[in-house]
């Protein structure tokens, strides 16, 4: 490989009547040779999804290879995103943190209302967290 580089192509996003030529696919730059093809870049666009993870389509991405100043640009793979998956598997982490803090925030308000805070209060919160098995980093 020479400089690979990555078409999202967004189009695949939406129905077919919808797709017009403002929805344009996103390209990354081409990475410099190396010994490390990676692509690390950073995409942002919009998109009209639906709610429900089987009706929502796949963002496909086409990988590519820059040869002779762009002269030729084969095609190094293709591959699928599940975007209705992600969105899903983001929204369970986020339900699941947000029920973390809820709890950590009830033990604190808990430990508030006592009249005299003492150091021991600190050891008194970790047990509780631990008893409950709040964890705010993930093990995954």
């Amino acid at each position: 490989m020479s400089k690979a580089f990555a078409i999202f192509e967004i189009k695949s996003l939406l129905p077919p009547l919808e797709r017009s030529l403002e929805h344009q696919s996103v390209t990354t730059a081409p990475s410099d040779t190396g010994s490390n093809p990676n692509i690390n870049s950073v995409i942002d666009f919009s998109a009209k999804l639906p709610d429900e993870e089987l009706h929502c389509p796949m963002l496909t991405v086409v990988v590519k290879d820059m040869i002779f100043l762009g002269l030729s640009q084969p095609i190094i793979g293709t591959f699928d995103i599940p975007i209705g998956q992600v969105i899903n598997s983001t929204k369970a982490n986020d339900q699941a943190m947000v029920e973390k803090s809820n709890a950590i925030v009830s033990i604190l308000q808990s430990i508030s209302r006592r009249e005299e805070i003492k150091g021991s209060d600190l050891a008194v919160f970790k047990d509780e967290v631990e008893r409950k098995r709040l964890s705010i980093v993930d093990e995954d």
